[in-house]
């Protein structure tokens, strides 16, 4: 899939927005060394390492300047959430479920205040729970963005970007359900090739509508 990467700007900056679930170095030795005896957390997040990076790699360029690509970020951002609208309503009685759809309504809050019409993409096809970890799992980021911009002085941040109920406890019903999954199962070997669609969905998204120059 060609992907219009966007280049790496100020060195001073974060090369990374961190806006997905990432593996540390301890997490990705301990994976391949005794795969069979991990919690599939850490398996399924050092097998996401690849997907995980060329993903935030096309975000790089909103964390050097989020001013001037917030637009882009949260059209972009809400594109892909509209792609996992199925998983969300398969969730629709769980917390998760909730859980995400703050996320899309804060978006589509955003991109209704700021006038935008972002560019859909093909939906998530995949289990809820892998939709469930990525989505989710982005909100961890949120966080470190959020501080990252009021640290430029910006300030009446986008709701994104603020704390939404239920997400927090969403996200440790995630990692419950994926540590109770053997990590040499069929179920395993489904959520990673789920997971691994979801990162793409991002991507997708981030390659369908190039950044403001």
């Amino acid at each position: 899939m060609p992907m219009a990467l966007a280049p790496r700007l100020d060195s001073a900056a974060p090369t990374h927005t961190h806006l997905f679930p990432a593996a540390n170095d301890a997490t990705v030795s301990q994976a391949i060394r005794t795969p069979a005896a991990e919690r599939f957390r850490h398996v399924l997040r050092a097998a996401m390492i690849p997907h995980h990076d060329a993903a935030e790699f096309l975000f790089d360029r909103f964390m050097h300047d989020p001013e001037t690509h917030m637009d882009w970020f949260l059209s972009t951002q809400l594109a892909a959430t509209w792609a996992f609208v199925e998983p969300m309503r398969a969730l629709a009685g769980d917390d998760l479920g909730q859980a995400m759809l703050a996320v899309l309504n804060a978006l589509e809050a955003d991109c209704a205040r700021r006038g935008l019409t972002p560019t859909p993409v093909a939906p998530y096809q995949g289990s809820a729970l892998a939709a469930a970890y990525v989505l989710l799992g982005a909100r961890l980021g949120a966080t470190m963005m959020q501080r990252h911009m009021e640290s430029l002085g910006m300030t009446a941040l986008p709701a994104f970007f603020t704390k939404l109920d239920g997400v927090g406890d969403a996200w440790k019903t995630v990692v419950e359900r994926l540590d109770a999954i053997d990590p040499t199962s069929a179920e395993a070997a489904t959520l990673t090739t789920d997971a691994t669609a979801a990162f793409k969905i991002f991507e997708l998204a981030a390659t369908a509508a190039p950044p403001q120059d």
